[in-house]
């Protein structure tokens, strides 16, 4: 008897990742990789016309807005389970990611036996994290989520227009540079920006892109 394969949706503008992923997927035969794409609003355009049983997605390296993909893919594919493959530690991108039902979360820099298995682990309807991962994991369900009328001097009071404009900063890209990735003008890049620091208490941008970096690295 014959089993179907699992269509599979890939998420990245990260070329070298996202021809890793497929080499991956390839290797076995429960998988078929049934689009691919680096930009968030053709994601959400393959996800509806193919209906894949599983997407692999990183959110930080997406033209568009990669948190808003993890909240509307469901939308438009209700059967679709999701794993993130990043290079970013950032806690409230995973926090986020885990509100969305994201079952599966992997780090680029980790063995390619990680990714496998959390693959494997969301395909099966298991929430599953890579080694590198776990701890931040294990304190986010331990923290819960944020409660109502806290303060929005951590990045979680960010709306998600906002964290994305954040995360591409700690990646140290320009303002430009983040208008065209987010499809936005720069003005309305400056005025994420400037909300951004009026919510965390930082006086200029400078602290803003450094805050941003070291939550991109983990620090």
């Amino acid at each position: 008897m014959v089993t179907a394969r699992l269509k599979v949706l890939i998420a990245d503008n990260d070329t070298l990742a996202r021809c890793g992923v497929a080499r991956l997927l390839r290797a076995s035969r429960r998988w078929e990789i049934c689009g691919e794409t680096g930009v968030a609003g053709e994601a959400i355009e393959l996800a509806r016309r193919l209906r894949p049983a599983l997407a692999i997605v990183d959110p930080a390296h997406l033209e568009g807005d990669g948190l808003a993909l993890l909240r509307d893919l469901p939308r438009h594919a209700p059967k679709v389970r999701m794993v993130v493959f990043t290079t970013s530690r950032d806690r409230e991108t995973m926090r986020r990611a885990f509100a969305n039902a994201v079952l599966g979360y992997a780090l680029k820099s980790e063995p390619e036996e990680e990714l496998r298995e959390t693959i494997e682990a969301a395909a099966a309807g298991r929430r599953h994290t890579s080694r590198g991962l776990r701890e931040l994991a294990l304190d986010l369900l331990a923290l819960g989520p944020a409660p109502a009328g806290a303060p929005s001097s951590h990045p979680s009071g960010l709306s998600d227009r906002e964290h994305a404009v954040w995360l591409r900063l700690g990646r140290g890209e320009a303002n430009r540079v983040i208008a065209t990735g987010l499809g936005m003008s720069v003005k309305t890049v400056e005025a994420h920006v400037a909300h951004m620091r009026r919510k965390l208490c930082l006086p200029g941008i400078v602290e803003l892109r450094r805050h941003a970096t070291l939550a991109a690295v983990g620090g």
